[in-house]
C-alpha cells in the first residue's frame, strides 16, 4: 500500500521526467527539422508526411536514445532538491529508514523498466522502419544493398553460394548448389546466375551444369533453366543500414534462429541488439539507485554539485555500454555476457554507494 510520502516522490519524479523529456525532445525535433528543411523543400515532401515522420517515428527513436540518461537526471534532481530543502532529513528523523525511502524510487524504476522494454521491443522498431521508409522514399537514404560471397544452408544437407547478389535485378552471380547425404556429395549444380521469378515466386538457375553422383556412376546434365527451392525470397539476401533495429523482439529472435540455421556468419550484431533490449531496461533500477545515493546528502554546492557528479557517472555508464556492445560484435566474447557487463559492474557500485549514503 502506497503511503502519502511514496505518492509524493513518485509524482514528483514522473512529472519531472515527463517535463524534461518533452522539452528536450521538442528542441531536438526543431533542430533536426531546421537542418533538413532545405531537403524537404527540394524534394517537395508533403507536410503530412513530415509531421508523421517526426511525431510518430522520429520522437520514439529520440526518446529511446535519451530516456536512460534523463531518468537518472530526473531522479538526481528531485532528490537533490529534497535534500536541499531538508526533506530527506525530515524523512530520516521521523524514523523512516533510508532503504524505505528507496521504495517509491524502485516502484518508479519498475514501471519505467516495463515501459522501456515495451518501447525498445515493439514501438521503436516500428518507428525505425517508418524512418527508413520515409528517408528512402523522400531523401534517397538507406538504399537496400546486396551481399557478396554469400554462403547459406537451406536445410540439413543442402547448401548454396553466390559470388555476388544484386538487389535491383534479384540476381545472384556465379550460383552454386550442393546436396549431401551425410558427408557424401550427391549433387552439385553451378550456373552463370540465379534469378527470382516474381510470377512463380521461385528461383531459377540460368545456363546450369549439374552433376549427380549415384552408385552406378556420375550423371551429367545441363540446360538453360533449372528451378531451385531455396525456401526464401529476395528479402533474405538484402540488408539496410538500420535493418536489425527495425525488427521487433519476436521478429529479431526468429531471424536469429533462421539465419543461424542457414549458416549466416554475420549474426553476432543481431544477437547483441536482442540481448541489449533485455538488459537495458534494468539500467533504470541501477541509475535511479545511484542518483538517490549521490544526491541524498546536502552539500555546499547544492544541486549543481550533484548534477556534475551524477553526469560523470551516467556518461561513464553510457560509454561502457557502447564499448561492450562494439567489443561483443568484433570479438569472441559471448554477446549476452558483454551486454550485461555494465549492469553487473554498476549494480555493485550502486549497492556500495547506497551502503555509504547518509542514514
Amino acid at each position: 500500500m502506497l503511503k502519502i510520502a511514496d505518492r509524493y516522490i513518485i509524482k514528483k519524479f514522473i512529472f519531472t521526467l515527463i517535463f524534461i523529456l518533452a522539452m528536450l525532445s521538442l528542441i531536438i525535433v526543431v533542430f533536426d527539422a531546421s537542418e533538413k528543411i532545405d531537403k524537404f523543400l527540394q524534394k517537395d515532401v508533403p507536410t503530412q508526411a513530415i509531421l508523421h515522420y517526426y511525431f510518430l517515428n522520429f520522437l520514439p527513436y529520440v526518446l529511446d536514445l535519451i530516456s536512460p540518461l534523463f531518468i537518472f537526471i530526473s531522479a538526481l534532481f528531485i532528490t537533490s532538491r529534497m535534500a536541499y530543502n531538508s526533506e530527506i532529513v525530515a524523512f530520516l528523523s521521523s524514523g523512516t529508514s533510508f532503504f524505505r525511502l528507496l521504495r517509491p524510487y524502485l516502484i518508479s524504476a519498475a514501471l519505467l523498466a516495463g515501459v522501456i522494454f515495451y518501447l525498445k521491443g515493439w514501438v521503436v522498431p516500428n518507428s525505425n522502419q517508418g524512418m527508413i521508409d520515409f528517408e528512402r522514399a523522400h531523401l534517397n537514404k538507406h538504399r537496400v544493398q546486396g551481399n557478396d560471397n554469400l554462403h547459406r544452408r537451406i536445410e540439413t544437407g543442402r547448401y548454396f553460394y553466390f559470388d555476388r547478389y544484386r538487389y535491383k535485378d534479384t540476381i545472384g552471380d556465379k550460383f552454386s548448389y550442393e546436396e549431401f547425404d551425410g558427408l557424401t556429395l550427391k549433387l552439385k549444380l553451378t550456373s552463370t546466375y540465379l534469378k527470382w521469378n516474381d510470377a512463380k515466386r521461385k528461383w531459377y538457375a540460368h545456363k546450369y551444369f549439374m552433376r549427380k553422383f549415384t552408385p552406378d556412376g556420375e550423371v551429367i546434365s545441363k540446360g538453360d533453366t533449372f528451378w531451385v527451392d531455396l525456401k526464401c525470397d529476395p528479402t533474405a539476401f538484402t540488408r539496410t543500414e538500420k535493418g536489425m533495429t527495425a525488427l521487433t523482439n519476436p521478429e529479431l529472435a526468429e531471424f536469429i534462429v533462421r539465419e543461424t540455421a542457414s549458416g549466416n556468419p554475420y549474426i553476432r550484431p543481431y544477437r547483441v541488439e536482442l540481448y541489449q533490449r533485455y538488459a537495458f531496461p534494468f539500467a533504470s533500477f541501477i541509475l535511479i539507485m545511484i542518483a538517490v545515493a549521490v544526491s541524498s546528502r546536502k552539500v555546499r554546492g547544492g544541486t549543481g554539485t550533484h548534477l556534475m557528479l551524477g553526469l560523470l557517472i551516467a556518461v561513464t555508464f553510457v560509454v561502457l555500454v557502447r564499448f561492450t556492445s562494439t567489443f561483443a560484435q568484433q570479438s569472441s566474447l559471448n554477446p549476452m555476457v558483454a551486454v550485461w557487463i555494465p549492469n553487473i559492474f554498476f549494480i555493485f557500485l550502486a549497492i556500495f554507494m547506497i551502503y555509504k549514503a547518509p542514514k
